[in-house]
């Protein structure tokens, strides 16, 4: 992931465990449900152009975009979320 354009990514329920985020772009990237716990070099700044939801799981050292901040970034960090993919089929 280090410096990758995940631009609007559909990332939904994906296992990230130990990807390394350095310089990566997740503007509007879905990570909800996404397992973050063990990323290295993910930051707060790339959290909050992301969207994502309570089950979202991040490193303890960051925090769940929510409130005034979430509402005016225009994302939708919510409480809860369908994370499956869609059927495209």
């Amino acid at each position: 992931m280090r410096g990758a354009c995940l631009i609007a990514a559909d990332l939904r329920g994906t296992d990230l465990s130990g990807a390394d985020f350095i310089g990566a772009d997740l503007r509007d990237a879905d990570i909800r449900g996404t397992e973050l716990t063990k990323s290295i070099f993910l930051t707060q700044a790339q959290l909050n152009v992301a969207k994502g939801d309570s089950s979202t799981k991040i490193p303890s050292s960051l925090t769940h975009p929510t409130g005034e901040l979430a509402k005016n970034k225009g994302k939708w960090w919510t409480k809860s979320s369908n994370t499956a993919r869609p059927n495209l089929t």
